[in-house]
């Protein structure tokens, strides 16, 4: 069958990507934003991705592409062979998954009349003569040797008596697996005239904090020895090999696509004509397959993108439909730049987002139709900011809603560019804004609030701010170096001012600036002249979006960010900055360090550690501003008490309640009116209330501390008067839930605890509840919804006290219809499920609850819920006795 070669060339950033599509016809040329793709790719951080979400992001990528190659793909299915290169010039587009592309009907990876690979420049290398020689070098360390010697043998065997494919394992030609033996082993077969043209690395790939990949091998001992890739490209050069395969042992961790990805790169331009690296960490089992029907289908005469797809097709057939193994593989290529034919003039520019295209002589290569500016203004704005969103909010719903939404988005998109108005204006093309949803953790320092009354120069007062915002970089920069985050920072050169007469203005402005950029943070405040002591006086603040982090609500919303910095006239103009503005720069990039810690990784004592570096830096020593930093030490200490809680750990529970009330009262003593501080107090009193009691250290507690109750409910009230009230509504949310979860325990222990489930709207936290769930309304706030997931969960409970296990039913079926929750916490309310339908005497819908609690108990690794889930399930399953 005939070939046809696309090489698309991808250039600029996520957001603003150019898309040129070379073939022998001509260039295609068109302008698009990978943001939707980028977002999805973000959320997938576990080792292995689902396959809807592989789907979903795939589908988002292939709807990117330029309409004319769109109209292509389909059309090979009966034509031609497609061979589709990828040229990606930047980091940020080469760490998508492009592999994952799928056209609405199919994975392109997995068509049977596509290819796929990242091209890189260079001559590729010929077909090669003779038997395909592979040289395998898979050192027998770490898992232990039978278990490696079995990895082995599953190799050998695959590979037995296969026509056309030798194989030679390198441990068993020189002893050992180190570079020095892969250089030695290479060099005597190209001296004997019997080249190696595949090396298979069976070992693990790693990389560290510097983001710097590195094999795991042995040294002449036997050891582990770590083995950089620059160090093996010295060791392979100049040996013409075809192909090098990544097929290695899972590595503990998940190795960054921006390490490993310019890593396999560079050995595919140096030392190999191709190399294949996995995405995400496989079993070796199904790389030896993967790597298997690869080098029989180049020992057929394929190439090797040919013989990677016949590759995935092979873990498709094995694994089947479901499985996502294939996507795992990133192959790169060397080959020439295409050239398009003389004799055909270059195409026109694809309009993206799907507007018919203008005839050449009225649209340049870089417009794009205008139907006047609201309406551009308009359905670029729905475009932007409500699939995002969305996006985000579907991914936890259902894959298959997004996956079918993505086309009816651009068709819309399309249905509003091609309006009669549509031809009304050709403008230049909008510089797209940057957006920082790609990095771990983003943050903005914006312009700060000037007064009205002009006694403050603007000049001057940007540029203190523009002093911060630099040596916040700084100091971002040198903290989360040991971290593996990627932090990105924008300044207020970008990100404008953010105005406000008010706290609760300058707050909206902020929450409204973190979702146009995509960030987690931003930094903003005001600044004010004092006649009497002739400074500047700068009051920072900082906003974290709850809609980033929802389960974490408590670090969410907007704080002062210590006292008011005065800084003297005039103003220095120097390089340097204010010695205490610096200072509180040093402290913001310790918060971030510690926010990173607690929100994203839920290492809480990491967290700690980071808030109390930023508690001790000079510009703390006063006690007027110190509640910011007070409040995070409290809630890192309130986290590790929990954490104590579930390992049935009663006096550390009781150590963290202890040293976060005392910074909780330290918050509340240096403001008095802030009512977080009482809130913090209330949940630590809430948890004290139930491990106080000797009984709870069997971690089955029989009674609860009346008294921490009363302290609660006080802190409740006191959190009520307050005259500072967070308003993010997932914050106001949550501080609900503590007071209904409070109430709750009162209620469970007094003489009342059984009454009438008819009755249960006179409980008196049932209408806490009833205001948490109408904050969610029906998942209209995010934010609220793990809040609101846990006050279904809390109505469940008291119906299956007051014996009504149906109504309990109804409650924890809505805490599951919550896209937000958690996979551990959907465990607990199936195990709930089950227990009220053991109640009920349904034995086979209680071992179907607690089959899809077990089922989420494997996929997290949790080996005493799996044991506990599989012993009731035997339970059940067994006669009762006579």
């Amino acid at each position: 069958m005939a070939q046809t070669t696309l090489d698309l060339v991808i250039n600029g950033t996520q957001e603003a990507c150019q898309i040129t599509v070379v073939s022998a016809q001509g260039v295609v040329e068109g302008k698009t934003s990978l943001s939707v793709a980028s977002y999805l790719h973000e959320l997938e951080r576990v080792r292995t991705p689902t396959t809807s979400a592989v789907e979903a992001i795939g589908r988002a990528l292939y709807l990117a592409l330029p309409e004319e190659v769109r109209a292509q793909i389909p059309q090979q299915n009966r034509q031609t062979d497609l061979n589709l290169r990828l040229d990606l010039a930047s980091m940020a587009l080469a760490t998508l998954p492009w592999e994952y592309m799928h056209n609405g009907r199919a994975f392109l990876s997995l068509s049977p009349d596509v290819t796929l690979a990242r091209r890189l420049d260079g001559f590729p290398l010929g077909p090669h003569e003779g038997d395909l020689r592979v040289l395998a070098a898979m050192p027998l360390w770490a898992n232990g040797t039978e278990e490696r010697m079995a990895e082995k043998r599953q190799l050998a065997a695959l590979l037995a008596n296969q026509v056309g494919v030798r194989v030679d394992f390198l441990d068993e030609a020189s002893g050992r697996v180190t570079l020095a033996a892969i250089q030695r082993e290479l060099r005597r077969s190209r001296a004997a005239g019997d080249p190696y043209h595949v090396l298979h690395l069976g070992c693990e790939i790693e990389d560290d904090e510097a983001y710097s990949p590195h094999l795991v091998l042995e040294n002449e001992l036997g050891e582990r020895q770590r083995a950089g890739i620059d160090q093996l490209k010295w060791c392979a050069a100049d040996h013409a090999l075809q192909l090098i395969l990544f097929g290695g042992t899972v590595p503990p961790e998940a190795t960054t696509a921006a390490a490993t990805l310019p890593a396999a790169a560079e050995l595919a331009q140096v030392c190999a004509g191709a190399v294949v690296v996995p995405r995400f960490p496989l079993p070796t089992a199904i790389l030896n397959l993967f790597a298997t029907e690869v080098y029989l289908a180049m020992a057929d005469g394929y190439t090797v993108d040919a013989a990677v797809a016949e590759g995935r097709r092979a873990l498709v057939r094995e694994a089947g439909e479901q499985s996502v193994e294939w996507a795992a593989p990133v192959l790169f290529m060397r080959g020439p730049r295409q050239e398009p034919a003389a004799a055909h003039a270059p195409a026109t520019a694809a309009v993206v987002d799907g507007s018919s295209p203008a005839a050449p002589a009225t649209l340049q290569s870089s417009a794009i139709v205008d139907s006047g500016a609201s309406q551009a203004a308009e359905s670029k704005g729905w475009w932007r900011d409500v699939p995002l969103e969305l996006w985000i909010a579907l991914l936890g719903a259902a894959t298959t809603i997004l996956v079918a939404l993505i086309p009816v988005t651009v068709e819309l998109v399309k249905s509003l560019r091609a309006s009669p108005d549509a031809v009304a204006a050709v403008v230049a093309s909008p510089t797209p804004k940057p957006s920082l949803a790609a990095y771990d953790i983003g943050a903005i320092v914006a312009g700060f609030q000037l007064p009205d009354d002009g006694s403050v120069d603007p000049a001057v007062a940007d540029l203190q701010i523009e002093r911060f915002y630099l040596q916040l970089q700084d100091e971002l920069q040198e903290s989360m170096r040991p971290l593996r985050f990627r932090a990105g920072l924008l300044g207020p050169d970008v990100a404008g001012r953010i105005t406000g007469t008010t706290a609760d203005d300058r707050e909206q402005h902020a929450a409204q600036l973190a979702v146009e950029y995509g960030a987690d943070l931003v930094v903003y405040g005001i600044i004010g002249y004092n006649d009497v002591t002739r400074q500047l006086e700068i009051q920072p603040e900082y906003y974290v979006l709850a809609e980033s982090f929802a389960d974490a609500l408590e670090m969410t919303g907007s704080f002062r960010f210590g006292s008011p910095i005065g800084i003297a006239m005039p103003i220095n103009r120097g390089l340097g900055v204010e010695r205490e503005l610096s200072a509180r720069a040093a402290s913001l990039a310790q918060i971030m360090v510690g926010l990173s810690l607690y929100l994203l990784e839920h290492d809480y004592q990491g967290a700690l550690t980071a808030f109390e570096t930023a508690a001790s830096l000079p510009g703390w020593e006063s006690l007027a501003g110190r509640e910011v930093v007070d409040l995070l030490i409290g809630n890192a200490h309130l986290a590790m008490a929990v954490e104590a809680a579930a390992r049935c750990d009663r006096s550390g529970v009781l150590a963290g309640i202890e040293q976060a009330l005392h910074h909780f009262d330290g918050a509340a003593t240096t403001a008095p009116g802030y009512a977080r501080a009482y809130a913090g107090r209330a949940s630590a009193h809430y948890l004290a209330a139930l491990w106080m009691p000797e009984d709870s250290s069997n971690c089955l507690p029989e009674s609860i501390d009346a008294a921490q109750l009363q302290l609660a409910l006080a802190d409740i009230a006191a959190a009520q008067q307050a005259s500072e009230q967070p308003k993010e509504i997932g914050v106001r949310s949550r501080m609900l839930l503590t007071e209904a979860q409070v109430r709750f325990l009162e209620w469970l222990s007094s003489a009342n605890a059984i009454g009438d489930p008819s009755r249960v709207a006179e409980l008196p936290f049932w209408p806490v509840t009833e205001k948490v769930l109408s904050n969610y309304e029906g998942g209209d706030h995010p934010s609220v919804g793990l809040v609101a997931s846990d006050a279904r969960i809390l109505r469940g409970q008291t119906y299956f006290v007051l014996g009504d296990c149906w109504s309990a039913e109804d409650e924890f079926d809505g805490a599951l219809a919550v896209t937000e929750m958690p996979a551990a916490r959907r465990m607990e309310v199936w195990g709930l499920k089950g227990d009220c339908f053991v109640e009920l005497n349904q034995i086979s819908a209680a071992s179907d609850a607690y089959n899809r609690a077990l089922q989420i108990a494997r996929q997290l690794g949790r080996a005493d819920d799996v044991a506990y889930f599989e012993a009731v399930r035997r339970q059940l399953s067994e006669p009762a006795a006579p």
